[in-house]
């Protein structure tokens, strides 16, 4: 239930941003997407296996809640990693395109 929710505020999310910037709101909206579920089958395949396990044992309340839901919180970690590095290599290229251009207009 909650991790389509995070999926949709995550492609709202690059696309409004990408949208108010000026660049491909589609193309961002679906790498943002496609960076959440690559991060959610990570941790599920990955990671989860353990603590699963840990819960199994030790039957505490925190460890199932983290088996259920923790994947979410990482994905959404991971997309907002990715917009800021993805969001300062447009600031980059936009200031280094400016230099350019103003170089090339003194001359």
């Amino acid at each position: 239930m909650f991790a389509p929710i995070a999926a949709i505020f995550i492609a709202v999310w690059f696309y409004q941003t990408a949208a108010s910037s000026g660049q491909k709101p589609i193309s961002w909206a679906t790498a943002g997407i496609i960076v959440y579920f690559i991060s959610a089958v990570f941790w599920t395949y990955f990671i989860n296996p353990s603590i699963k396990d840990s819960a199994i044992h030790n039957q505490s309340a925190m460890l199932i809640f983290i088996s259920r839901y923790a994947y979410i919180v990482f994905a959404l970690a991971c997309a907002t990693g990715f917009k800021i590095l993805m969001s300062k290599k447009v600031v980059l290229e936009e200031s280094s395109s400016d230099e350019n251009s103003l170089k090339n207009e003194e001359q």
